[in-house]
């Protein structure tokens, strides 16, 4: 029997599985409680892919070791080591539950082993559940301090669940481990930025960038950056890199692209990109591009074809569709090159100069569509007409920046001053059912317009035109808004997109927009007592407050509280008071 054994050792080592099998098969039947044996057919099935009988002999030693008395080191790191190999085949058959408890269990026998945790971890990440895989990692790097790998794992795992302060800390031991790590350098650079940190994250973009100077998404995020951070000719040039790493219709015409000169024979075709809201925005530059070209060719979302035609009326408006636009569509037509409409600012908006400096509206409402609409809401009760919305859509943000705090909106809605005021929805998309349960829940006088929203703007921008104000967060509906001359509020949070430009109560893209960015520091309730003296001074005496911040003391917060318990006259005062 022991040279059989001896025999059986050999083929394990060597790894010859189909050899190593019928030999401790025989090993076993002669003595079915060896620890040994059990362990070694659990692993000789593992490895030659027979999963389930693997863990059955695995779970036979289990028993077996926990009855020991008093176990050894080396057994007592066996049965770790069993669970750990349990949890493996757990995982490949898909059996998670299973995979997660043996995984636990080796980690609570073998506390300094980090490799239940990595396994433990790599399988909450899968299943999408990242706060418990980033906990899990952090046990792992906690052994093992100085292990790369680990922490670029947290790195990446963060980071997909938008914990960017978590990303920054890993990603800064992975360099610290490891400078060169380029992976790491744009999780940082990257996370900075998306935590609204553009300072920090400028000098890792250019590190990358000093680097690798074709390295395009380095580019991309350095040029968001440095427009933030108000480096606008600079960053205009990195926002090119994006025709690089988004998706987009760069290629879609096969045309040169327009290098800025003024070329009065030649014709330009301009097409729009990013969403709707860009396409807004950007199109506040079509006007100097025809006045710097022959003639200019407009290819737009068809949702704002029918306003472009009448606000741009010395263009060719062009529907967008998935096929290319080719000239047998415009007789006798050639286009000379074209340009998106997102690399137009690079050519007009170099500097903050170069920014009208009064808002003229760009974008033209039907002007029959306007009177009914101005007409209809006259009718409803409540003198002023205020538009507003909970979370704003067809935008590059993701929708937490898209969303006003409920806290502030009920707030507002509740606002004893607004009893003269009829609030029209613009609520447009998924949010629209649960934004009308929670107008129908407060006493405000909400009218809504479905009708409003039709296959294109053009009716929403003459019932936008018929409005005094518009309160919203980022969307199409700001843009929309702004773009038509009404006077509009954007409520932003302490994130935000950098064409918001964060150092700034207002934007120059639409000088007479006021917007409300929380600042760091400020809670949602300071946020909104802030909206509410605006608002209030605009009620009361029809100009909006003054745009630039003045910080809150405690006693700032009186009024909100004296709304709250609907004391008009005192809360009326005290408007009055702070407004005067």
């Amino acid at each position: 029997m022991e040279s059989h054994e001896i025999e059986a050792k050999k083929m394990f080592l060597e790894q010859k599985w189909d050899e190593a099998l019928p030999l401790y098969l025989q090993l076993f039947a002669a003595n079915p409680k060896n620890i040994r044996y059990c362990a070694s057919l659990g692993e000789i099935y593992t490895c030659l892919g027979e999963l389930e009988q693997g863990i059955e002999f695995f779970q036979k030693a289990v028993p077996l070791l926990k009855s020991l008395v008093n176990p050894t080191a080396k057994e007592i790191e066996l049965l770790g080591t069993l669970y750990l190999l349990c949890g493996l085949s757990f995982r490949k058959l898909q059996r998670m539950d299973s995979a997660i408890e043996s995984l636990q269990e080796s980690a609570r026998i073998r506390p300094a082993c980090q490799d239940p945790y990595l396994v433990l971890g790599n399988i909450h990440f899968e299943m999408g559940e990242y706060a418990k895989a980033l906990e899990v990692f952090q046990n792992a790097v906690q052994i093992a301090p100085d292990d790369c790998s680990a922490w670029m794992t947290i790195a990446h795992i963060a980071h997909i669940a938008k914990d960017y302060p978590q990303t920054v800390s890993a990603a800064r031991e992975v360099l610290r481990l490891d400078p060169h790590a380029e992976q790491a350098q744009i999780l940082l650079a990257e996370s900075l930025q998306a935590d609204a940190d553009f300072s920090a994250a400028i000098p890792y973009f250019e590190s990358m960038i000093s680097r690798n100077p074709h390295h395009v998404r380095a580019l991309y995020g350095y040029g968001q950056s440095l427009l933030a951070n108000g480096e606008l000719e600079r960053g205009w040039l990195g926002f090119e890199a994006r025709r690089l790493c988004e998706p987009g219709t760069w290629n879609h015409h096969f045309l040169p692209d327009w290098n800025g000169e003024c070329v009065k024979e030649d014709s330009v075709l301009a097409y729009g990109e990013g969403g709707v809201s860009s396409e807004i925005l950007f199109a506040s530059c079509l006007r100097e591009l025809a006045e710097n070209v022959g003639h200019c060719y407009v290819e737009c979302n068809p949702i704002l074809y029918s306003l472009f035609v009448r606000s741009f009326p010395n263009m060719t408006i062009v529907r967008a569709s998935d096929q290319p636009i080719v000239p047998d569509q415009f007789p006798g037509v050639y286009w000379d090159t074209q340009v998106a409409f997102g690399s137009l600012p690079r050519f007009f908006r170099a500097d903050f100069n170069r920014f009208p400096e009064s808002h003229s509206p760009y974008l033209i409402p039907a002007p029959g569509k306007t009177a009914r609409w101005k007409k209809r809401l006259a009718e409803r009760r409540g003198q002023r007409k205020i538009g507003i919305l909970w979370e704003g859509s067809w935008s590059p943000e993701p929708a937490e920046q898209r969303r006003m705090a409920i806290d502030t909106l009920e707030t507002l809605l509740a606002t004893p001053a607004c009893d003269d005021v009829c609030w029209v929805s613009l609520q447009h998309g998924s949010r629209q059912k649960a934004w009308q349960e929670l107008c129908e829940q407060s006493s405000a006088n909400v009218e809504f317009f479905p009708e409003a929203f039709t296959a294109d703007l053009d009716d929403l921008a003459a019932m936008i035109a018929s409005l005094e104000l518009v309160i919203t967060p980022s969307g199409f509906q700001a843009h929309l808004a702004a773009a038509l001359g009404v006077p509009c509020w954007v409520i932003l949070p302490r994130v935000c997109d950098w064409r918001w430009h964060l150092s700034k109560s207002n934007s120059p893209w639409y000088p007479d927009v006021r917007l409300f960015h929380q600042i760091p520091d400020e809670s949602v309730e300071q946020l909104t007592q802030r909206i509410l003296v605006a608002f209030h001074s605009y009620l009361h005496y029809n100009k909006a407050y003054p745009t630039y911040f003045v910080p809150f003391a405690t006693s700032a917060l009186e009024g909100g509280k004296l709304e709250t318990n609907r004391n008009k006259k005192n809360a009326g005062d005290f408007w009055d008071r702070r407004v005067s």
